[in-house]
């Protein structure tokens, strides 16, 4: 009796990693799941080699909808396992546990202009030590071209942000900026003040002690600047392993745009109903193995990259 008790066991433990348990480093698996948007998922190795890739090699799952809001849901960003979504008024963060998907808290951004806050992306410098995260990067599209730095701070009762750094970026007419934490480097997307299309360019990031500030693109400030021109509006983008991973397009026409930031060229645009995706895209981040997707109506996927 005792052995078939320990054959059970072992098999309903083995059931539990099948269906995507966290491991040991926290990461989530592929899970075998027969609601995904694209079928069952097998569980895969993650693709590196983006020069490869194809849309056999995306796979997407459903991983929660969050409860309507007010004003709609736009740029979003992550910090361990914590996803940071903003809004269009951009009065407050909701902070989401991607662990459990669970609302966590949110986030009173206090004295700041209502403007459409179209990108979210965080640094690796603290304002402080004692802050509960690095300093956090919002691009406000009502503010046409400038990116405002927040530093949050946790009281007794709340979370609240405080404003302690803007950029203004010249001359161009309107720039969504992203942060590459790994070499320091701001990557700004930006519209050309002649012509159409879009550029962009890499600087290093600006202390925060330098205060407000106005970065000239025309300047020996720049260290890259590349076309990255297409026909869509942009949104929400994340970097990770030197690619620029960003959303594009309106609702019925959104898509992921990979752009490799040392070959300076695009690898690939993953077409949102192509990979089982709906909606309007406005957040995105790499969260462990996988993108995180949230999309105007509160929706949010999980995009992976398997071989």
């Amino acid at each position: 009796m005792r052995s078939l008790l320990l054959t059970l066991f072992a098999l309903f433990s083995a059931s539990l990693g099948a269906f995507g348990q966290s491991g040991p480093n926290g990461s989530l698996e592929i899970r075998r799941n027969a609601t995904d948007s694209v079928g069952a998922n097998e569980k895969k190795t993650i693709l590196l080699d983006f020069d490869t890739l194809t849309y056999d090699n995306i796979r997407v799952e459903k991983a929660f909808k969050m409860p309507r809001r007010e004003t709609a849901f736009q740029g979003m960003a992550v910090f361990g396992d914590f996803m940071f979504q903003c809004h269009h008024s951009n009065n407050f963060i909701d902070v989401y546990d991607l662990r459990d998907n669970t609302f966590a808290f949110s986030i009173e951004l206090k004295g700041v202009q209502e403007v459409h806050c179209n990108n979210a992306d965080f640094g690796t410098e603290y304002f402080d030590k004692n802050d509960p995260f690095p300093l956090l990067y919002l691009e406000h599209r009502g503010n046409k071209h400038k990116t405002s730095v927040y530093r949050i701070l946790k009281t007794d009762t709340a979370y609240m942000a405080q404003r302690v750094q803007t950029f203004n970026f010249t001359p161009c007419t309107w720039s969504i900026s992203n942060n590459d934490y790994v070499n320091g480097h701001l990557y700004v997307t930006h519209g050309q003040v002649r012509g159409k299309g879009s550029i962009l360019t890499q600087i290093p990031i600006p202390p925060v002690g330098a205060g407000d500030i106005t970065i000239d693109f025309e300047s020996s400030e720049v260290l890259a600047s590349f076309d990255v021109t297409t026909p869509k509006v942009s949104q929400d983008g994340t970097i990770h392993n030197n690619k620029l991973f960003q959303l594009k397009g309106y609702s019925g026409e959104g898509e992921i745009k990979i752009v490799d930031l040392k070959k300076q060229r695009t690898l690939f645009i993953a077409q949102f109903d192509q990979i089982g995706m709906q909606g309007e895209p406005e957040g995105i981040a790499w969260y462990n193995d996988h993108l995180v997707v949230s999309t105007v109506g509160g929706q949010v996927y999980n995009v992976y990259f398997v071989e």
